[in-house]
């Protein structure tokens, strides 16, 4: 299948272009004479695409069940006994509506962590995105439950490692210090040892867990899991409030990908903000996630990056984290960190791009639409999501939407009711 995206303007530089897309990839940029299966023409601002960092897709089943509490009030009364309960149809219907929400905001690609890691997969390919998936491990320091543990972890990476699509890529998922145990966090540190596997966890997310750790062990969650072999190159640490200038100095050295949730962790009430800038001054390569839809909560990837770019001047100054540090977030440093060759509209990478309505209210007059992006646009603003050149939303319009949601809508009552 080729594509040729007619006469667009490509965010961050001036003029028209012409891109032609082939087998997935992104062919040539500038004046392209090809001839081509489709062609699409308008009065659009190309971007690539966005990548979500940090999410538990299925979540949306939960959307707007039990807000306003504490992050462990949270857990353990409304979120966790639900999840006990979920089967795997729930997984792929909650998937499902959650990577529709994120089409509509310009993500075709995110990092998920969850349960029924096939369904997860499923989900993905049957609505054209791509995914670094995990199974979350948490053994709640219970030798027995770590034995499961591991058998479902084994079990979900044979399933994803046998699923035919280049749209899923398997992962680790540790949850966090506080739910994992040394020996559960020593597996998982031998299982990417041996598969070369990158690991995707929960890190210092709120004071008390960092308060808790430093009481009981002695040492800083940073120092304990770069001991133990966790924190590494690729490793994305979601969250990353509470560090110190020497644990980014650390995440600088070992190459390690912290996934900023500024709305989950304002609405949570953390206690802290990542410091953001301070790590992209450290070469630390951010990027951006949304968290769950139970916690944020939406998935749009236009608010997190508005909110990110906001959060890192509110206190500080309004130099802190400009549109072009939060766009490269979102989009080249986000692909870096799923392991995409992506973010870019350059020849040679994957055909994920984005198409935004130049004469829409939000790029009027259009200085400059990087800005426009980071700042003023949002969902009603994107006409086109194209992910390894596969048209998912034309015109605003995705061709499942209808059904998505009315099934997960039953779904999710029925989750409750159990």
């Amino acid at each position: 299948m080729s594509i040729l995206i007619k006469d667009v303007e490509i965010v961050g530089v001036r003029g028209k272009k012409s891109v032609y897309i082939e087998e997935g990839k992104i062919v040539e940029v500038g004046n392209p004479s090809v001839e081509a299966d489709r062609v699409i023409r308008g009065d659009f601002i190309l971007s690539p695409a966005f990548y979500n960092t940090h999410t538990h897709a299925a979540m949306t089943l939960l959307r707007g069940y039990g807000d306003d509490m504490d992050l462990q009030s949270w857990l353990t009364e409304k979120i966790w006994p639900r999840e006990a309960k979920l089967k795997p149809e729930d997984v792929y219907w909650g998937t499902r509506l959650a990577a529709l929400e994120m089409i509509r905001s310009g993500v075709v690609g995110f990092a998920d962590m969850y349960f029924y890691v096939k369904e997860v997969a499923r989900a993905v390919v049957d609505q054209g995105v791509r995914a670094l998936i995990s199974e979350g491990f948490i053994d709640l320091f219970d030798e027995e439950k770590r034995e499961n543990e591991i058998k479902k972890v084994e079990k979900g990476l044979k399933a994803l490692e046998d699923f035919p699509s280049e749209r899923v890529r398997p992962s680790l998922g540790p949850h966090a210090v506080y739910t994992v145990s040394r020996e559960g966090f020593e597996y998982i540190r031998e299982k990417a040892d041996e598969t070369g596997y990158p690991i995707h966890i929960h890190l210092l997310e709120t004071r008390v867990e960092l308060e808790d750790f430093l009481k009981e062990h002695g040492v800083s969650p940073v120092k304990y899991l770069q001991e133990v072999g966790i924190l590494r190159k690729g490793t994305i640490a979601a969250h990353s409030v509470h560090l110190t200038d020497d644990e980014i100095d650390v995440y600088s050295k070992l190459g390690v990908y912290p996934s900023h949730c500024p709305t989950s962790n304002m609405k949570l009430s953390v206690k802290g903000i990542m410091p953001a800038q301070r790590m992209v001054e450290k070469g630390v390569r951010v990027t951006l996630g949304t968290d769950g839809a139970a916690s944020n909560n939406s998935l749009n990837m236009l608010q997190e990056m508005k909110f990110a770019a906001l959060l890192a001047k509110g206190l500080s100054s309004p130099t802190n984290l400009p549109a072009e540090v939060v766009f490269r977030m979102a989009t080249e440093w986000g692909a870096e960190a799923l392991g995409f060759r992506a973010g870019k509209v350059e020849e040679g990478y994957d055909a994920d791009l984005l198409l935004f309505k130049r004469r829409h209210v939000s790029f009027t007059p259009g200085f400059n639409s990087i800005s426009d992006i980071v700042y003023s646009a949002g969902p009603s603003s994107l006409d086109t999501v194209i992910c390894l050149g596969e048209v998912l939303m034309e015109e605003g319009v995705i061709p499942s939407e209808e059904e998505v949601i009315e099934r997960t809508r039953v779904v999710s009552y029925d989750l409750i009711e159990r």
